[in-house]
């Protein structure tokens, strides 16, 4: 039985959905996860690179895997009788716990994919799924897996071909660092099931058949399970791991083994050939594959297989490796196709970086084996192979590469000493003890090339550089002759010694109120100094003398007295408060009169319609003369036209500011007023407040509208209070103020009384008894009695009053009393009663 394989690498999109179909091999890509079927075989391989595809995503033509209802992943399964998968087995370890995964071991650490580890500690992806035909040998489906950990990358492919009843697993390991990987173990561990969902138990039959020895280099572990009754599964079952490979080792025991060394040991299993066992134990192989240099590649193969099998298995598929160039611009690359007929000649046509290769000529060597030679770097891909028999087609592809290409992390330090030259360049990533050719641009000026040597960290250091721009680093590595250009931007910027960002000129300091003794805030004087440079990372000091500034004697910043003198130079001192290092500049300084001036405020009168009330204007003053000054107004920040004078008139309420200039010293000075709208009272309204008819009658005075506003009563003076007590009876005059000026408002109002007697002579002074303003209550009644009781009269605000008489004829002069009862402000009946006198 012969069959075809050719390792391929093909690019892969995530979430989506790829299938080929030829014959009986099939191969999908369903989200991220691969599906391959052949006659005989079917299994999912899910993205972590581990056997177990979620049930969900399982092509429609795939068998039943026979897990429970609740299990929701598809590892393998097999038809071993080849009858048309009616008596077929697996699902092979998915049932309850799915045990199944592979582990790396570097230098001690283990990283783990397992279906039974919720995360993978190996990150990578399914990259490819193919089928590849040929007349000469069996249909293959192929899928392919990358990770990456710790700096070595890790490839494994996954082939069945059609008549198979194995799956085949290539691994290759590359070191991606500039480090030696130490001490690499792998190995694959398993819980085989095999066929559980039909007889319900767990356990096999463990055995090691072979380990490599001087005999040959055969390593085979054996799960099995005999067959029942049941139509089923009337042959039994069997999985075993196989690998012709001297640094493999097989073994059995234990579940969740994860320590790839130990497994390798046999650290508490059982490795000894012979030694069975019937348990529901995992099985396991292990490689022993020594330490990995610095982008050397190591590769290993072994099987699942899905039949009986002894030391005289022996497993036939085409496979392929390639050997990567060991230089840049070098041929020495090649790949090897294996498995095909011994002693025989083979036509190869391919693609090179997408261009065809003209037809060659290969001879297979005794092995089968067929090399392509004096290769570069580049991308393989789409070989014809053909034969006098027949004809292999793989629409697939090889990269080739240089594994030593140079790399570059830069990481910088800008100076940081006072002579600016301490600025260090690292460029990290790359091999160390290579000798390297390096150039560089500064400020694009090129610098080299020139020849150092990578040191024991994988850095080339860069140092004693001064501030500036570095840019296209190219660096060629001397054993492989491997350069690249990197277009990295590296700025240096140190922090000192620093210059002032800017010159500073004549400082004019204008003061309102200058004399001989007037202290200066020199504070924003830093701003000017530093310019864009932080101000946490420098302190900027002010000195009479420039030998001040250098031994720091300096002046107070915020308070410093000029002490009679109007122009002089005064010197300043940047220090950066890290590396201590300073300059020293100066600059001059004229101190200089400013208009002393203040701007009234006020406010503008408005009507009761918001109107402007023309008769009370509000003039905004300066109090300058005109001649000496120039002046510019503006308002709510436009710039009033026109108004270049001392004074303006206020029209509307606002934000005024003018700003005025000296003629003289050039002097400039702003002030600002806020200008509001007051108003006379729009509503007021008087209120009693205490009883009516009492000795003590309190009246409230509410006044809205824009103003504030104070209050008085007849001819008294104003008062800020708005409550006005002993508020004597009869008609009162209640004056409104707006103290902002805009004028006041009168509101008279009766207060009720009655009088304390009567003279009911008819002379026409006195002659009747009513209490005053009664018409102002609502539906007031006043009974009138003598000294006993004896209702005598009753008055409404429709009557003008009692006579002084009963039933036609006059009382005695006497006290008489009244009550009166009315309907108050609550809807409730008011009662009020007193006594006056009758006197004729």
């Amino acid at each position: 039985m012969k069959n075809c394989y050719l390792h391929i690498v093909f690019c892969f999109i995530s979430f989506c959905f790829f299938t080929t179909t030829i014959a009986q091999v099939e191969s999908y890509l369903i989200s991220e996860e691969a599906w391959l079927k052949s006659d005989f075989i079917e299994l999912g391989l899910n993205k972590k690179g581990v056997f177990g595809a979620q049930l969900s995503n399982k092509p429609s033509n795939f068998n039943d895997n026979r897990n429970r209802s609740d299990e929701i992943l598809f590892g393998f399964i097999a038809n071993p009788k080849r009858d048309g998968w009616i008596d077929y087995d697996g699902d092979f370890f998915t049932p309850r716990d799915p045990e199944e995964g592979f582990t790396i071991s570097i230098n001690g650490v283990n990283y783990s994919n397992n279906n039974m580890i919720e995360i993978s500690e190996i990150p990578g992806k399914i990259t490819e799924v193919s089928t590849v035909e040929s007349s000469c040998f069996e249909k293959s489906a192929i899928a392919t897996w990358k990770g990456s950990v710790d700096n070595l990358n890790i490839r494994r492919s996954y082939v069945i071909s059609e008549n198979g009843l194995f799956i085949k697993m290539l691994t290759t390991l590359t070191n991606t660092s500039s480090d030696i990987k130490k001490n690499i173990f792998f190995a694959h561990n398993l819980d085989p099931d095999n066929n559980y969902t039909l007889n319900g138990n767990f356990s096999t039959e463990l055995e090691i058949v072979s380990q490599p020895s001087t005999l040959n280099n055969l390593a085979i572990v054996k799960a099995s399970q005999d067959g029942n009754s049941t139509p089923l599964d009337q042959d039994g079952s069997v999985i075993s791991f196989y690998a012709n490979d001297e640094r493999a080792r097989v073994s059995h025991g234990g579940f969740s083994n994860r320590n790839a060394t130990n497994i390798w040991n046999g650290f508490s299993l059982n490795s000894t050939v012979g030694v069975t066992s019937f348990f529901d134990k995992a099985i396991s192989i292990a490689f022993n594959l020594g330490d990995i240099q610095p982008g050397e590649k190591k590769e290993f193969t072994y099987y699942y297989v899905l039949q009986d099998v002894d030391e005289f298995f022996l497993p036939t598929i085409i496979s392929s490796s390639y050997q990567n160039p060991t230089k840049c611009n070098t041929n020495d690359g090649s790949i090897l196709l294996t498995g095909f007929l011994p002693s025989r000649n083979y036509t190869i046509q391919y693609l090179k970086n997408g261009i065809s290769v003209p037809t060659q000529t290969f001879n297979s060597n005794s092995n089968g084996d067929i090399t392509i030679p004096n290769l570069n770097e580049a991308i393989y891909a789409n070989f014809t192979i053909n034969s006098s028999a027949c004809n292999t087609i793989y629409n697939n592809s090889i990269r080739l590469e240089v594994p030593f290409k140079p790399k570059m992390e830069p990481q910088k330090r800008s100076p940081v000493n006072c002579e600016g030259n301490n600025g260090k360049i690292t460029l990290t990533n790359l091999f160390k003890g290579e000798q390297v050719e390096i150039s560089y641009k500064k400020n694009d000026l090129k610098i080299g090339p020139n020849i150092v040597t990578v040191d024991d960290n994988g850095f080339i250091v860069l140092d004693n550089l001064t501030n500036g721009k570095y840019s296209n680093f190219t660096l060629k590595y001397q054993t492989n002759l491997c350069s690249k250009t990197f277009n990295n931007e590296i700025i240096l910027n140190g922090s000192s010694p620093s210059e002032p960002s800017s010159k500073v000129n004549e400082q004019i300091i204008c003061e309102a109120n200058l004399n001989d003794k007037t202290e200066l805030d020199l504070s924003y004087i830093d701003k000017i100094i530093l310019g864009n440079l932080s101000r946490e990372k420098y302190d900027i000091t002010y000195h009479l003398t420039q030998d001040d500034a250098e031994n720091s004697m300096e002046v107070s910043k915020t308070n410093f007295p000029i002490n009679g003198k109007y122009n002089f130079n005064l010197y300043f001192r940047m220090e950066n408060n890290t590396s201590n290092c300073f300059e020293i500049g100066s600059f001059p300084i004229a101190v200089k009169n400013a208009p002393n001036f203040q701007l009234n405020s006020g406010f503008i009168c408005v009507l009761e319609d918001d109107t402007i009330d023309k008769n009370h204007d509000l003039e905004l003053k300066t109090g300058l003369d005109q001649d000496s000054y120039l002046f510019e107004w503006s308002f709510n920040n436009e710039i009033l036209p026109n108004e270049n004078r001392n004074a303006i008139m206020a029209k509307s309420a606002g934000i005024y500011k003018v700003k005025i200039a000296s003629k003289i010293n050039k002097c400039v000075f702003n002030k600002e007023v806020e200008v509001l709208k007051s108003g006379k009272p729009k509503n007021v309204d008087i209120s009693l407040i205490s009883g009516l008819l009492t000795n003590n009658q309190r009246y409230l005075v509410r006044a809205t509208g824009l103003g504030k506003y104070e209050y008085r009563l007849n001819e008294n003076i104003y008062q800020e209070s708005d409550i006005f007590e002993n508020v004597p009876y009869g008609n009162n005059s209640f004056y409104v103020n707006d103290k902002n000026g805009c004028g006041e408002i009168l509101v008279k109002k009766q207060s009720l009384s009655y009088p304390l007697y009567f003279t009911p002579n008819n002379d026409g002074k006195n002659d009747y008894w009513q209490v005053k303003d009664i018409e102002s209550l609502k539906n007031a009644t006043v009974y009138i009695m003598n000294r006993y009781g004896k209702l005598l009269k009753t008055l409404t605000a429709e009557n003008k009053g009692w006579d002084g008489t009963y039933a036609g004829k006059k009382v005695l002069d006497n006290d008489y009393w009244f009550v009166m009862y009315y309907i108050n402000e609550n809807d409730d009946v008011g009662k009020l009663q007193g006594h006056f006198s009758l006197l004729q």
